[in-house]
């Protein structure tokens, strides 16, 4: 068990009162803090595994399955590494202690904090310091505390599997031992698209989502989509075959589905096909089903001579643009 001890008063007042008053029978002892022992336990639910098999396992697919395995392994997994540890305040809301550690890349982790008597609405964040693309916003107050994404119209991909818990506890003036236990989940997820080529000579793909959240609130666990925000992917080192696959990870879709002109649809996928003669093919990949926190969704295409794409699953629509002219709205 790691210890920590914090003196979170002002340094000399607060060592004076615990020399003076703290261990004196009948003293007031409001002013006083107390060590709370917390652990922290990294709770992995993910339909990474199941997807892969069940999506890709063809025999052609072992290739793209094998290393898109091994790849997805290193965010879906239940290793902590940084941990940020706030507390907030629950009358004022206001945060009163912040905290950091590293988990070493264990599955649960215990730290004793010294913290002064309080109603306490405590959030807990790991694996965040590499991600990249979310990090910290307005983490001084309780309801504006969120993990937000880069403000770009364009961004990368998360780099890292972000888990949040939270917990609720008082520190009183008490002789009983404060102890909790925060669960920390999974707060993003990732989509893969995986492109037989065979046959089919082009000169590059490009891969984009769209749809999913810009910021996720720690408090209350709530996403928001304030902002349109385009996704890269990332290309899948596969050293044999003739299927390609881009992967990239965000926050999840919303609940509610977008109207289209033809079907409603939660998020999107845009891949871009550049052929062999320098026109580029547009294919609009709508998909008929939230994509949630822990998730990883792969979407599985057969490449047309003409650079259209073609799916066999019935979530998803396919809207082609043949020699597309038109920039996207977002940076290529």
């Amino acid at each position: 068990m790691k210890h920590w001890k914090y003196i979170t008063c002002a340094a000399s007042a607060c060592l004076a009162i615990a020399l003076s008053s703290c261990d004196a029978i009948n003293d007031d002892l409001s002013d006083c803090g107390k060590d709370v022992e917390l652990t922290y336990r990294m709770q992995l639910i993910t339909n990474m595994h199941h997807e892969i098999d069940s999506v890709l396992g063809e025999p052609q697919d072992k290739p793209v399955a094998d290393a898109l395995r091994q790849t997805m392994s290193l965010y879906f997994n239940d290793q902590g590494h940084d941990l940020d540890l706030s507390f907030y305040d629950r009358t004022e809301g206001t945060r009163t202690d912040q905290h950091a550690a590293d988990m070493n890349g264990a599955t649960q982790a215990s730290y004793t904090i010294y913290l002064q008597q309080a109603d306490y609405r405590h959030t807990a964040v790991a694996n965040l310091r590499q991600n990249g693309i979310a990090s910290w916003a307005g983490a001084e107050t309780m309801a504006k505390a969120m993990l937000a994404n880069t403000t770009a119209d364009t961004i990368g991909p998360h780099q890292t599997g972000i888990f949040t818990g939270r917990h609720t506890f008082s520190v009183t003036n008490s002789d009983q031992k404060l102890s909790g236990l925060v669960d920390l989940y999974m707060a993003n997820d990732a989509a893969a698209v995986v492109i037989d080529t065979t046959g089919v000579q082009v000169k590059g793909i490009t891969a984009y989502l769209e749809g999913l959240a810009n910021a996720f609130s720690t408090a209350d666990s709530i996403y928001h989509y304030d902002r349109r925000q385009t996704i890269r992917t990332e290309r899948l080192a596969v050293s044999q075959g003739s299927e390609v696959c881009y992967y990239g990870m965000g926050f999840p879709s919303p609940e509610t589905p977008t109207r289209a002109d033809e079907a409603p649809y939660y998020w999107r996928m845009l891949v871009y096909v550049t052929m062999v003669d320098g026109t580029v093919t547009e294919n609009v990949l709508t998909i008929g089903k939230p994509l949630r926190a822990g998730q990883l969704k792969i979407i599985k295409l057969r490449l047309k001579e003409d650079g259209e794409v073609t799916s066999v699953d019935a979530e998803v629509g396919v809207s082609v643009t043949l020699d597309w002219k038109e920039g996207p709205h977002f940076e290529k």
